[in-house]
């Protein structure tokens, strides 16, 4: 499949009101240091100025499922995918969502337009890149994974998710060589 995407950095023009703003970065930075609960109250505060923002509730459902609140956070992933089809980042968590319950199908069907998107920002194109290796590894496609893991690196070297990807591929390549020598008996 030949892949041609446009990848852009700038950030998004935001149109959330200035306090509102303020408490998102609170809260992201929260999501980045690995507290959930900081960010669910920064988060909420955000939601009562800005009650319908996208980024504000896909942030509070992914600060539930750190929290392994997955109902509640499947429940605003799957509203932000029916009110913002194009949203990537829910689409995205609903499909590995249904990977994680063995739903590759369903999973497949809410990827495939995704991957026909022309123009990307690099955060999606990381979450697109990550689903669909997730995808692939739940269809045992190892080498198909590996060609997106390339595209990945030739894009965006500098992610951290990378890491957990060369990694958790290259112990698949190591326990098929063991189970192939036999060694993994």
């Amino acid at each position: 499949m030949l892949i041609c995407y446009e990848i852009y950095t700038e950030p998004e023009i935001t149109r959330l009101s200035p306090k509102a703003e303020k408490l998102m970065i609170k809260a992201h930075e929260a999501l980045m240091e690995r507290n959930p609960k900081p960010a669910e109250i920064y988060l909420k505060q955000a939601l009562e100025i800005e009650p319908t923002y996208p980024s504000l509730l896909f942030n509070l459902g992914a600060s539930y499922m750190m929290q392994k609140r997955e109902e509640e956070a499947e429940e605003i992933f799957r509203k932000l995918h029916q009110e913002h089809p194009d949203y990537l980042f829910a689409t995205v968590s609903i499909a590995k969502l249904c990977l994680k319950r063995k739903q590759v199908d369903e999973a497949k069907e809410l990827i495939k337009p995704l991957t026909k998107r022309k123009r990307l920002h690099i955060s999606e194109f990381r979450a697109m890149c990550d689903a669909n290796m997730e995808l692939l590894m739940a269809q045992k496609d190892k080498e198909a994974a590996c060609s997106w893991l390339k595209i990945w690196e030739a894009l965006d070297d500098d992610s951290y998710e990378l890491i957990h990807w060369r990694f958790r591929l290259e112990s698949a390549s190591s326990l098929l060589k063991q189970l192939i020598l036999g060694k993994g008996k």
